[in-house]
């Protein structure tokens, strides 16, 4: 294994530590020791890889982000049929609420930038990216049905994206309340209605 590989495989196990360590104790509860101790390193290694927590944590954020993209863009490539598609593409969205750490990691994100403004003036561009990634799916859907959406595409991305995560905590806080079934009868519906799906 060579330098840049090893450095690479370093920054990679303190991102996995760091996931798992916030998602259990809060942001403001972890620390860049907590964050080395879980992954194997120390501090310094942290410091090699990383300005700081909030450096790691908007990367965390993006890596989050990336996998969940990256599973819209494999049913698009592998999906041939528009019926296909479409029944995919409301079944991805009633299921992303079991991921009970994205969620937990977005809403301690979103705490910490209420109170810290260089935080959030880069979380909210990591979201607006976010936004344009889902306005794109909208859109090509859009363009394979020949349907335009209900409301402008970037809006419709905004809302799926609220709807998803309001669920998600939903889900978290009170499972008796909003258990499986519940989460994943309102999102295919709620999906399948301004997508404009039929059944």
């Amino acid at each position: 294994m060579n330098r840049e590989e090893s450095q690479a495989q370093t920054r990679q196990a303190l991102l996995a530590a760091a996931a798992k360590v916030i998602a259990k104790h809060g942001f403001g509860g972890t620390s860049v020791e907590d964050i080395a101790k879980e992954a194997g390193y120390t501090r310094g290694a942290f410091y090699s890889n990383f300005e700081g927590k909030d450096d790691l944590f908007i990367e965390l954020l993006r890596d989050d982000h990336g996998e969940m993209l990256e599973t819209f863009r494999e049913v698009f490539r592998s999906t041939v049929d528009i019926d296909d598609l479409a029944g995919r593409l409301r079944m991805f969205y009633g299921q992303v609420f079991r991921n009970s750490d994205h969620c937990l990691l977005w809403m301690e994100a979103r705490l910490h930038a209420v109170r810290h403004a260089a935080f959030r003036a880069r979380l909210s561009k990591l979201i607006e990216e976010n936004y344009a990634h889902i306005t794109g799916f909208v859109e090509r859907y859009c363009e394979l049905t020949g349907e335009a959406p209900p409301i402008p595409a970037r809006e419709l991305a905004i809302g799926l994206c609220s709807l998803a995560e309001s669920i998600k905590f939903a889900h978290i806080v009170d499972p008796l309340q909003v258990d499986d079934g519940v989460a994943n009868r309102v999102l295919e519906l709620f999906f399948g209605s301004v997508m404009q799906l039929d059944g």
